[in-house]
């Protein structure tokens, strides 16, 4: 699995610039040096060794293989698949996120980033509980590749004890998004916050809300803290109000102020929360 996975991640990664699909010559030439370079030892199986494998294999212009590899080697595109060492684990904590922002406005990255982000993510799903989470997941959901994966694990996660999560500032995007239909049928339980711009294409055709739900979304001021909670048929009104936490809102908070805080005081203590977190959320200030 893992070398039929390499081959669809190089073709993603060596896309021809003008984006024509892969020939049968290119095909064969990749499939040879990969077969070639899986026989080196571990250590040995990287970007640069793949590339000298490419060397010669076709008529050398500016758009080979061997060239269009290069951006990934030495290029602008290095850092990302071009390390010593792969140090991505899962293995040693309970919780990872991962910072999209790099990516997602670049379709050359994007699609490769994903494509191995989830399939190490599938390392996951042995019947551990494990939920997916994706904050603005509309944006990826723009990756085809990205929103097929998405499609499948959403009608099979279930049975593997796992959930997908999607967050969106606004329904619409999620109901105009490539593959929305198989989302919405598949998301078991939805929550709507308050929302003065709600549409009722979105809430009321595409996520089945009724009128009564409609209005309770488009009229209700944000600042009263409820949501509606609507699962099949059935809806609830809560409220969740954390303005009495504001050292735990802070730390939940994805605003610029505060990441650029966190990442200043992480740049000085170190990764570990318990060597800034009291002085981020002021807890040594008595707050």
């Amino acid at each position: 699995p893992n070398r039929e996975f390499l081959m669809r991640l190089l073709k993603a990664m060596l896309r021809s610039s003008d984006r024509r699909d892969f020939t049968q010559e290119d095909e064969d030439t990749l499939e040879k040096a990969l077969t070639r370079l899986m026989q080196e030892p571990a250590a040995e199986r990287n970007l640069p060794n793949l590339s000298g494998l490419l060397v010669g294999r076709s008529r050398a212009d500016a758009n080979d293989l061997h060239s269009r590899l290069r951006p990934w080697i030495d290029g602008e595109r290095a850092w990302l698949f071009n390390a010593q060492h792969d140090v991505l684990s899962f293995s040693g904590h309970s919780v990872f996120g991962f910072d999209m922002t790099s990516i997602l406005g670049n379709e050359e990255l994007r699609t490769p980033a994903l494509m191995y982000l989830y399939h190490r993510l599938d390392e996951l799903l042995n019947g551990d509980p494990v939920m997916f989470f994706m904050d603005e997941g509309w944006q990826l959901l723009q990756d085809e590749t990205f929103s097929n994966f998405i499609v499948d694990k959403m009608k099979t996660i279930r049975k593997l004890n796992g959930i997908v999560g999607f967050g969106t500032q606004s329904a619409a995007d999620i109901a105009k998004a490539r593959a929305s239909h198989t989302l919405i049928e598949q998301s078991a339980t939805n929550i709507h916050f308050p929302n003065p711009r709600a549409d009722e294409e979105s809430y009321i055709k595409r996520f089945g809300l009724t009128v009564k739900e409609f209005n309770f979304i488009k009229n209700t001021p944000p600042e009263k803290r409820t949501f509606l909670v609507k699962h099949g048929n059935d809806s609830v009104i809560a409220r969740l109000d954390l303005s009495s936490m504001p050292d735990m809102v802070k730390v939940l908070s994805g605003r610029k102020k505060t990441i650029e805080e966190c990442a200043a005081l992480r740049e000085k203590y170190g990764d570990e929360p318990e060597n800034w977190l009291a002085e981020f959320c002021g807890w040594e200030k008595g707050q």
